[in-house]
């Protein structure tokens, strides 16, 4: 299992002091696009890169979708990610642009969710893997459901982020045992908390010990990545010292 850090921004960056402790990074590669990518691959000084991707939005725009695929082949021929991957969510709702990502209703834009994903794979010449969204309410058609539909039918994968399934669990929505019977080998663990009642994503804190402890009993014989998430607030010691303990492959205790 490989295991690395997330860079998103510029805050991200001062965990690559530590390279010797990482087996890849997995970066937020659509905010590096204005970069040139060989000046991108100079200054990761050939460390191991897996690409995520946060506002392709190519579900609902084609022009995106065209765009986004044009520049990740672009950076793919330079870089050779381990894998990309991407987001399944409402950017726009009535056109106009929303604060905060709202989940997919998986049920009312499946049909129009799996084309998407066929030609954006298709586009690519390249499989993306797609992660699970913080569910802050249940859904009729469950999560682990469709993305288990979406993979058999389009070839795409999944990333599944623990944390992410973890908050969906306790906003009253779905059990992240409901995702143990899908193939999942690339994983995300992050930190959360608790904002106005419901559990939110925010990457702002020590990954989550549930998080990892579900990881590690459910999950890690069968991992091939691990991303251990901490975008901001970091604390590099202690974020470089879980990584550490993930590729020993000793069990958490914090």
């Amino acid at each position: 299992m490989l295991v690395g850090a997330n860079i998103s921004s510029g805050d991200s960056i001062p965990v690559l002091q530590n390279k010797g402790s990482l087996d890849f990074v997995e970066i937020l590669i659509d905010n590096y696009f204005h970069i040139d990518p060989y000046l991108l691959k100079e200054f990761l000084d050939d460390l191991n890169v897996a690409f995520h991707i946060m506002n392709s939005g190519f579900v609902f725009d084609k022009k995106r979708m065209v765009y986004y695929t044009s520049k990740i082949k672009e950076f793919s021929r330079v870089l050779n990610p381990l894998y990309i991957s991407d987001h399944l969510f409402y950017s726009k709702v009535h056109d106009f642009s929303l604060k905060f990502p709202i989940e997919f209703d998986y049920s009312k834009d499946k049909q129009l969710i799996l084309n998407s994903v066929d030609e954006y794979q298709t586009r690519l010449n390249d499989q993306v893997l797609f992660e699970n969204f913080p569910s802050l309410n249940y859904k009729y058609h469950s999560q682990s459901m469709f993305f288990k539909e979406m993979s058999k039918a389009t070839g795409c994968g999944i990333l599944f982020d623990v944390s992410n399934a973890l908050i969906a669990e306790l906003n009253s929505s779905e059990p992240v045992s409901d995702w143990f019977n899908l193939d999942l080998a690339y994983f995300h663990i992050g930190g959360f908390e608790r904002i106005d009642g419901v559990y939110v994503d925010t990457h702002n804190k020590i990954p989550n010990k549930k998080s990892i402890e579900i990881f590690n009993n459910f999950f890690s014989n069968d991992a091939k990545t691990l991303i251990l998430e901490w975008d901001f607030n970091q604390e590099i010691d202690k974020w470089i010292n879980l990584i550490n303990i993930h590729r020993d492959k000793i069990c958490v205790k914090n």
